[in-house]
């Protein structure tokens, strides 16, 4: 969601905010919008941006389409396939995605696929049967032979997909790997060389999923204050990722035609820094740019920043 806040005052103009969330140009289930053509042309105080993938754009090699190929090849290697999922949206996408690859004939429909997590069932059956805008050509997306772990008895029902050896794919909440169920999945599959780990989106440096990722084959990791070998395999893929690019992000922000300033916040501190800069060459000249550290604060008018003053009490 886009969120625009405006403040008034007696005798002063107006200052408007926009604040743009996780922002994305493309969305599997519903049509993104331009924005109204009277917000555009409004003064704008200042645009509160993200910047998860400030330091890239959209034909970076890293965040090019993978997942087809991922499955594809744990298939052929009779790999049992775990994908930690948010639960709004790429949850739904990936399913969605695995019903194109049965109709291509390149996932069997004999293979079951399981969805786990309270909030990925609920959500899913959101997008099928509420009025949420989803375009009606796409409410369809469940694959075949797809089957939701009941909330009833779902610990027996989930140890009894863990010890059956058969090959199958199992979708749960939980992107990263740090909470839900999916933990439950990873811990059970990461010393097992017949399965594969796919997240499917960013992950931060600090977390979990980029620790396992980034350990050697054999390797000893923690994982949910456990030490396991690393005997599967784990990849990632961002094409499902909520997350807009530099350049989506940059065309985003400069469709407002008479922005004061810029403030960047939500990624890797350098990834800021970067995105700033890159900013710089493309904005009027005139646009501030700051960058959101609770280190400082910043006095906003309908002009954009006019101060930043620190937060901490100074010796």
């Amino acid at each position: 969601a886009t969120i625009v806040v405006t403040i008034s005052y007696p005798d002063r103009d107006d200052i408007k905010l926009v604040f743009m969330g996780d922002y994305n140009n493309k969305n599997m289930f519903f049509n993104v919008e331009r924005l109204p053509e009277t917000l555009r042309n409004s003064k704008i105080a200042a645009v509160f941006s993200e910047s998860t993938y400030g330091d890239m754009d959209s034909d970076d090699p890293i965040v090019l389409p993978r997942f087809r190929n991922y499955i594809e090849t744990a298939i052929k290697e009779k790999r049992t396939i775990i994908l930690p999922a948010f639960s709004i949206g790429r949850y739904q996408e990936v399913l969605f995605t695995l019903k194109r690859l049965q109709h291509d004939l390149l996932l069997p429909i004999s293979i079951p696929i399981y969805c786990d997590g309270n909030t990925g069932q609920l959500y899913t059956q959101r997008f099928i049967s509420s009025d949420l805008g989803i375009k009606k050509i796409n409410r369809n997306f469940l694959p075949k032979n797809v089957h939701f772990v009941p909330r009833k008895d779902r610990k027996t029902f989930r140890e009894k997909i863990i010890l059956d050896t058969s090959q199958k794919i199992i979708i749960s909440s939980g992107g990263m790997g740090s909470y839900g169920p999916i933990q439950k999945y990873i811990s059970s599959y990461l010393e097992r060389d017949d399965a594969l780990i796919l997240y499917l989106g960013y992950c931060s440096p600090e977390s979990n999923a980029w620790k396992l990722i980034d350990a050697q084959h054999g390797e000893d990791v923690l994982y949910s204050g456990m030490c396991y070998k690393k005997w599967c395999d784990i990849k990632w893929t961002g094409e499902f990722s909520a997350h807009a690019k530099r350049d989506t992000l940059k065309d985003f922000i400069a469709d407002f035609n008479d922005l004061q300033s810029v403030l960047i916040g939500h990624g890797e501190p350098q990834t800021r820094m970067q995105f700033a800069s890159y900013l710089r060459a493309y904005l009027n000249e005139q646009t501030k740019i700051g960058i959101l550290n609770p280190d400082y604060a910043y006095r906003i008018t309908s002009d954009g920043i006019q101060k930043t003053f620190p937060t901490t009490f100074q010796l």
